[in-house]
């Protein structure tokens, strides 16, 4: 039917209604509109009287047309304050749930003798797809480890939230980063979709400072400030993304990389959404520039670099906000 308000004397007669006609719309006179407010069809009003009781005349049928029009923009305003009660409780379970995710990132850095250590997690939106945590592992040494789920929204927040349970539960099962990466991912695999993964870099210091190993599971390179030239290097053992294999090629392809620090120098771990982060003009920050910041940040400590590369994004984005998550660890040694 023509989204107009019409005024039919037999129902019967109307071939529109073809095999759609019941007995009980036989000598039925009817007059029929659409709810439509804007773009919106929201239904369809009809007032019927059997033809022999009363015929409806031109006042009937403006009186109708009236009200119509009042109905539909009630039903609209009606169907308006339900929707706004509902994103309103929509968004109020996803900060409650931004609250929880928040409450499960370390809300302090760590105190570990001969470090200084600082981490910082800024989501893009309301839930984060990144996550990192400390532990005070077995025999003294330390551990930390820093992550970022593919995709975004509530998804990627329950496997950051996944990660970080499994990863509580195995750093203590061996001493060896990549070996817990990969008990990590035989739990983790088989309960997450087949596009989603997760990438990955745990750290682990030994007890007196003397040496660090570091498995990478499909995550951006470490970078490694020297006090001693003022270079950086790229730590980048090789490692495939949690979740892509269920076991077995993810642990032949995932080790570990063992290297030594001196006095003064630092550490970065990051996720993608700083060096990914694009200006209006659709430019990357890049990774070139994630190492200059860190080579001129990093005589002044672990919370001056990170600091001093999230300054450089928000000047970089000009006032935009970044359209992925940001998250980076700093350690840097100081004995």
């Amino acid at each position: 039917m023509q989204q107009k308000t019409e005024l039919l004397p037999d129902l019967g007669t109307d071939k529109r209604l073809g095999q759609h006609l019941v007995p009980s719309q036989q000598h039925v006179t009817a007059m029929i509109g659409p709810l439509s407010f804007g773009v919106r069809r929201l239904g369809i009003l009809a007032v019927t009287s059997p033809k022999d009781g009363r015929s409806y005349n031109a006042n009937d049928f403006e009186v109708f047309n009236s009200l119509i029009e009042q109905s539909a923009f009630a039903l609209a305003n009606a169907m308006s304050h339900q929707e706004a009660a509902k994103n309103r409780m929509d968004q109020q379970e996803l900060q409650n749930a931004s609250q929880i995710q928040k409450v499960l990132l370390p809300d302090r850095d760590p105190q570990v003798p001969g470090f200084i250590i600082a981490g910082k997690n800024i989501p893009a939106r309301t839930l984060s797809g990144d996550y990192f945590d400390y532990f005070n592992l077995p025999d003294g040494r330390f551990g930390a480890v820093i992550a970022d789920v593919s995709g975004k929204g509530l998804g990627a927040a329950m496997i950051t939230v996944m990660c970080r349970t499994l990863m509580r539960a195995n750093a203590n099962s061996s001493a060896s980063p990549s070996t817990v990466l990969g008990a990590v991912n035989r739990q983790i695999a088989p309960d997450i979709r087949e596009d989603m993964f997760i990438t990955m870099s745990y750290v682990v210091v030994e007890p007196d400072g003397s040496n660090l190993t570091l498995s990478r599971a499909g995550h951006n390179a470490a970078l490694l400030w020297r006090k001693a030239t003022g270079k950086v290097e790229t730590i980048h053992p090789p490692g495939l993304g949690v979740g892509i294999d269920k076991g077995a090629v993810f642990e032949r392809v995932t080790k570990d990389a063992s290297f030594a620090m001196q006095t003064g120098d630092c550490l970065l771990l990051y996720t993608d959404g700083v060096n990914e982060a694009m200006d209006p003009k659709g430019i990357e920050f890049g990774e070139e520039r994630v190492e200059e910041e860190l080579a001129k940040h990093a005589p002044n400590g672990p919370k001056a670099v990170i600091g001093g590369i999230i300054m450089d994004l928000e000047h970089f984005l000009k006032g935009r906000r970044s359209h992925d998550d940001i998250t980076l660890i700093a350690i840097q040694k100081t004995a």
